[in-house]
């Protein structure tokens, strides 16, 4: 049976990170002091912006040497920023990194010819942001920084030793799952290893409960690709850490076990999506005006990071323009924290009624988006996130919860909004996007789906015009996913007969290929927003790669005689809400239809299983 190694992840980074904290001051400024007044009035510029000590030194004197010196071996600071003006119409900006763990090396130099000293301080403003500072709305507010590879594979390595201590500890539970013998044993009653890597034969889909399948493996492999990027490293090698702790894990570790592909791809794969709208979110709050609200969302999001910065003695940055909460406005966020409550009728008797409580973010970091601008790109990186999660429960008890993670990271960008009171154009993005999502609910039977979203097509639109917002997202991703047969029961009781595949006939799931798409439209006109989404899932069973497909003692002769099975979820949603006067509330009606259906045939024998469930429900919305 498999192991998240989540919660051991998050204790070794505490074990390992544990330092005192200290106060940090990201930036530090010098600017040359002349006989006029020009160094003051340019610190004053730049303090409207930046929250950092700003120096107005001679740089050819000793006290400027001796403090510039106490300033790189103190660790409070990041960024040397110095500036000088070498003629009286001219500027030049040096940006050097003071990492404590590093040698310092200039970022970036840059000269202007300028008319004045305010222009001077606007054009250094817009210089850092965009070149140095401001590359962190596509970027996570250590771009540049080397990564930290010794401290990531210690981390790993711990992360691993941990786990295998609980492996061995558990032999009880773990040894169920032995089909070879060891690396240097012959147990008569296993196949030998060399059985499982001879033309991969023993590279299988494993037949361990699905929790642990999912959603456990995507969050351990959100929680590697976490672990990485927190310590500097960029997202493609991040993936690249997560997927090689996850192969070793399969390949050592659990050598005993067939090398489980469905954990290889739920682990280094599904994780992708989780982990990195994860740490977007927490980039987000980092670089926010420091409130004790957003301090907390920076402890909840970027656990790893801010543990980090304890032990480096270093901090995020807080800078360009923030809303009324102080969070960052050149990246659009979306945040709702919704409850509703009503009444659901379904395939029981007499009708439910429903608690749910759901948490949707959502960060696009396309450059100015929903600015008034003009954009054409080409784009890489993590382009767009989302993160959510819901939970349910009713007069029946607790009956159904979701996970979700996207992530868009290449596509087209193409804006074009005027500048205006209110603007009015488009907005359009089109580009390849995958996701993770984890389901269960409860119909009048258990019903559970752990789906994997492969890259896809992903579509972002806005038109604006006047009082009139409209914003529609579409993906159609292929799917490999873990799912519940709905028919399962039904052909049991008819044919009398059990599944010929051990995943499906022990815990009722199996492993699928298939697509999905969504469909989200919101529209705001006023204090009115109309919202309707569509979600279409269809799956298809693979069933050639069983742990035990090669027995045929357990399965007769005929290995290749499997059952076909096809499942398919179609949920639509349309909700009006009214916001409230002065707050960021919003009040309305939603309504809900879920259909859900299953097949299984095999020879002349086919079992179709339907089943409808309808909601009304009352939402309070909190949109801040």
């Amino acid at each position: 049976m498999k192991y998240s190694l989540l919660p051991i992840l998050f204790l070794s980074f505490f074990l390992f990170s544990s330092a005192h904290a200290a106060e940090t001051k990201p930036l530090l400024f010098t600017v040359a002091e002349t006989s006029d007044p020009w160094g003051s009035s340019f610190c004053d510029g730049l303090l409207e912006t930046f929250t950092a000590p700003c120096l107005r030194l001679d740089l050819d004197s000793t006290e400027h040497s001796l403090r510039l010196s106490e300033s790189r071996h103190s660790g409070d600071f990041r960024y040397h920023i110095q500036i000088d003006r070498p003629e009286p119409h001219q500027l030049s900006l040096t940006v050097t990194d003071w990492d404590i763990n590093t040698p310092g090396y200039v970022v970036l130099e840059r000269s202007s010819d300028l008319s004045d000293h305010y222009t001077g301080a606007s054009w250094t403003i817009h210089t850092l942001e965009q070149n140095t500072l401001g590359r962190n709305a596509l970027e996570p507010d250590y771009a540049g920084r080397p990564p930290y590879r010794l401290r990531t594979t210690l981390l790993l390595a711990k992360s691993m030793a941990w786990a295998t201590w609980w492996y061995h500890a558990s032999s009880d539970i773990n040894t169920r799952d032995w089909d070879f013998t060891g690396l240097h044993s012959d147990e008569p009653d296993l196949r030998p290893q060399a059985d499982k890597w001879r033309n991969f034969g023993g590279w299988r889909f494993d037949d361990n409960v699905l929790f642990f399948n999912s959603p456990l493996h995507p969050m351990a492999g959100a929680g590697f690709h976490i672990l990485a990027r927190s310590n500097h490293f960029g997202i493609w090698k991040s993936i690249l850490a997560a997927n090689l702790t996850s192969l070793f894990w399969e390949a050592v570790i659990e050598h005993h076990e067939v090398m489980s592909v469905n954990d290889l791809i739920f682990t280094g794969i599904a994780g992708i999506p989780l982990g990195e709208a994860y740490m977007q979110l927490g980039h987000f709050f980092r670089r926010a005006q420091p409130t004790p609200l957003n301090q907390a969302l920076s402890w909840l999001f970027s656990a790893p990071m801010q543990f980090n910065d304890l032990l480096d003695g270093t901090g995020p940055i807080y800078y360009g323009d923030r809303g009324d909460l102080g969070w960052p406005t050149d990246i659009y966020s979306s945040f709702l924290l919704e409850s509703s409550f009503g009444l659901a009728t379904g395939p029981r008797d007499t009708p439910r009624y429903d608690a749910e409580l759901r948490l949707d973010t959502e960060l696009v970091r396309l450059p100015r988006y929903r600015q008034p601008t003009t954009e054409r790109h080409f784009l890489t990186g993590p382009l767009s996130t989302e993160l959510g999660a819901r939970i349910a429960a009713g007069n029946r008890g607790f009956y159904g919860w979701h996970l979700t993670g996207y992530l868009d990271f290449l596509g087209w960008y193409r804006q074009d909004l005027s500048d205006d009171l209110h603007p009015q154009g488009y907005s359009a993005f089109a580009g390849l996007g995958m996701g993770f999502r984890h389901i269960e609910h409860d119909f009048d039977r258990r019903d559970r789906h752990g789906l994997l979203h492969l890259p896809g097509l992903s579509l972002i639109t806005s038109y604006l015009t006047g009082p009139l917002d409209l914003r529609l997202r579409y993906r159609l991703t292929p799917d490999f996913s873990h799912f519940d047969s709905f028919a399962l029961d039904d052909y049991r009781q008819t044919s009398g007969l059990d599944p010929n595949r051990s995943v499906l006939d022990d815990w009722g799931y199996y492993y699928g290929y298939g697509f999905s798409q969504a469909l989200h439209l919101h529209a705001d006109l006023a204090a009115f927003r109309l919202h309707y989404s569509f979600d279409h899932h269809w799956t298809r069973s693979i069933d050639a790669l069983d742990r035990y497909s090669h027995d045929t003692e357990r399965f007769g002769p005929n290995l290749d005689d499997y059952l076909s099975l096809t499942d398919r979820l179609l949920h639509h949603q349309i909700s009006l809400s009214l916001a409230i006067p002065n707050t960021a509330l919003r009040l309305g009606l939603k309504a809900e239809l879920r259909d859900r259906s299953g097949s299984i045939s095999h020879d002349s024998l086919s079992i179709d299983t339907a089943a409808r469930e309808l909601r009304a429900l009352t939402v309070l919305q909190l949109t801040p």
